[in-house]
């Protein structure tokens, strides 16, 4: 089922700049919990920023669930174009969940490097 041109025109978009509203939303909500996780402003904001991507992509694979459980009947190949795409952006948000646990590794693993230089050099000395 194809829209007419003039169905497309009139068709309601979001404006690009409620995308990121919605996302700095985002970013806002989770500022609490991030700065509890860190309690560093450049790390903060690295975590907030992919905290929105997270919620971003989110919506995204929920739109294309949609999308190929309402194609499923009328239009396979593209019903399977978007479930492959909902596996795709998945694996995406996953790697996104990762990437927030880099911040707290480096910290630890820092600390537990500056103390085993400090333990050598005592040592050395």
């Amino acid at each position: 089922m194809t829209a007419s041109l003039d169905e497309f025109r009139t068709r309601a978009r979001p404006a690009p700049r409620a995308d990121r509203l919605n996302d700095l939303r985002g970013m806002a909500q989770e500022a609490p919990r991030m700065a509890a996780l860190t309690g560093s402003a450049e790390w903060d904001f690295y975590l907030r920023y992919i905290e929105a991507n997270i919620k971003a992509t989110e919506r995204m694979i929920e739109q294309r669930r949609d999308q190929a459980a309402s194609l499923v009947l009328v239009d396979e190949a593209k019903a399977k174009q978007a479930a492959v795409l909902v596996a795709a952006m998945s694996a995406r948000a996953e790697a996104l969940r990762e990437l927030i646990l880099i911040p707290k590794w480096i910290i630890e693993n820092g600390t537990e490097a500056a103390k085993a230089i400090a333990e050598m050099e005592a040592s050395v000395a």
